[in-house]
C-alpha cells in the first residue's frame, strides 16, 4: 500500500502507513508546545534483552534466563518466551499447562528435553511441539541452549510449576 505524509509534521521525512498508524499528541515539556507523534496500534517491535529477565527472582539466575515477552510485546492471543539455560544446567523445575499446546524452537546450543517419561536430544533449528497436560523441562548441553517458547495464549493457564521434577 502506498505511503502518505502525515498532516502536522513539522520534518518532511516523517511519514506514516496511513492504515497502520494512529496520531496521537504529546507536550513537550521544555518548549510547552505540542507536537504529533506517530503511535502504531498494528505491531510491536522489542529487543528481547529489553524484556525482563524473570529467572533471578526465583534463585534461578545461576541456571539460566526466562525472558516472558507476551505482556512487552502487548500480545493479545499469542504466548511468547524466550529461554537460555546455561552450559551443562538444567531449569530449576519442570512445569506444564493445563490448556495450552506450545511449540519451542532451539534457536542454538544443543541439550535435551524431557517431556512426561520422554527425553529428547535436541540441536540447533529442532522444533518440539507440546500438547496441554505434557510435563516438560530443558537441560542444556556443553554449548548451552537458547529456545524460543510460542503458542495461543490461555490468559486463565499460566502452567503449573512441579519443582524437582527432572532427576536422575
Amino acid at each position: 500500500m502506498p505511503q502518505t505524509r502525515s498532516e502536522g509534521f513539522d520534518n518532511p521525512g516523517e511519514w506514516r502507513c496511513s492504515w497502520n498508524i494512529i496520531r496521537a499528541l504529546a507536550v513537550r515539556g521544555d518548549a510547552g508546545r505540542e507536537e504529533t507523534s506517530l503511535v502504531s496500534s498494528s505491531y510491536t517491535h522489542k529487543n528481547i534483552a529489553t524484556v525482563k529477565d524473570a529467572a533471578p527472582d526465583f534463585g534461578l539466575g545461576e541456571n539460566q534466563e526466562a525472558r516472558f515477552a507476551t505482556g512487552d510485546l502487548d500480545a493479545e492471543s499469542t504466548g511468547f518466551s524466550h529461554h537460555r539455560v546455561k552450559p551443562g544446567k538444567r531449569q530449576g523445575f519442570g512445569h506444564r499447562h493445563d490448556d495450552a499446546e506450545e511449540v519451542y524452537f532451539v534457536v542454538s546450543g544443543s541439550g535435551r528435553m524431557k517431556l512426561d517419561d520422554d527425553i529428547l536430544d535436541l540441536k540447533e533449528r529442532d522444533v518440539v511441539r507440546v500438547d496441554a497436560g505434557v510435563t516438560r523441562a530443558f537441560e542444556a548441553g556443553d554449548d548451552g541452549l537458547e529456545v524460543l517458547a510460542f503458542g495461543a495464549r490461555h490468559a486463565e493457564d499460566k502452567g503449573e510449576i512441579i519443582q524437582d521434577w527432572w532427576q536422575d
